[in-house]
């Protein structure tokens, strides 16, 4: 994630190389936000300008899990030499204010028909994956599976003759995510062989 900072100015000196330094603050605390690393969120840009007012946009990379739910004022200040010639500073300042966004629960439903199930067969389970990149740019990946048993689907049939269970991937930063199905048959069927009290093309073969 990218944070644009617009920086107005008047006054300055033209044609002579200026520093701005852009930075992080936690409005709770009043301290320079860090990244995961323990670095400060400091952005610093040379800049000459080409009049003695106008505008530069500053783009400041913002990256850590730790900022999430947290909310952050952006800094200014400018230098000419090791002199600071301007500066804004002010934690209350909403239109320097972003507001990092936090978790949610994401929750996939899978129904199926309630015909479909056989125990015989065993209790079907569905595996779930989430994958995706959060506001902060680092991504994830998540499972979460089902299992749909004989008690579970008399319990909870509808009217339709479906029934369906939640999936839950809980506390999952905000983000861009793609949920998908993944597969769980781990055999393939191939032939019958053996039969026992069975018919296989038209021929019945009995095992007593």
């Amino acid at each position: 994630m990218s944070i644009i900072d617009t920086i107005k100015y008047e006054g300055v000196q033209y044609g002579m190389t200026h520093t701005i330094k852009t930075y992080l603050v936690d409005k709770s605390t009043g301290k320079t936000v860090k990244d995961d690393n323990g670095n400060d969120i400091v952005k610093t840009t040379e800049w000459e300008p080409e009049a003695t007012q106008g505008s530069i946009d500053v783009e400041i990379p913002v990256t850590g899990k730790k900022l999430a739910g947290r909310t952050l004022v952006v800094f200014e200040e400018i230098y000419l030499g090791d002199a600071m010639i301007a500066c804004h500073k002010d934690i209350n300042d909403a239109n320097q204010t972003i507001k990092v966004k936090g978790y949610r629960d994401c929750t996939v439903i899978k129904r199926i028909k309630a015909d479909d199930y056989w125990k015989e067969h065993g209790d079907p389970t569905f595996i779930f994956k989430l994958t995706g990149t959060d506001t902060l740019g680092a991504s994830h990946t998540y499972y979460q599976s089902v299992t749909f048993t004989e008690s579970y689907v008399k319990a909870h049939t509808d009217s339709d003759g479906y029934v369906e269970m939640k999936a839950i991937f809980g506390q999952v930063p905000a983000g861009e995510y793609t949920c998908s199905e993944e597969s769980v048959s781990r055999f393939e069927f191939e032939s019958l062989t053996k039969p026992v009290n069975a018919t296989i093309n038209g021929k019945q073969q009995y095992t007593i």
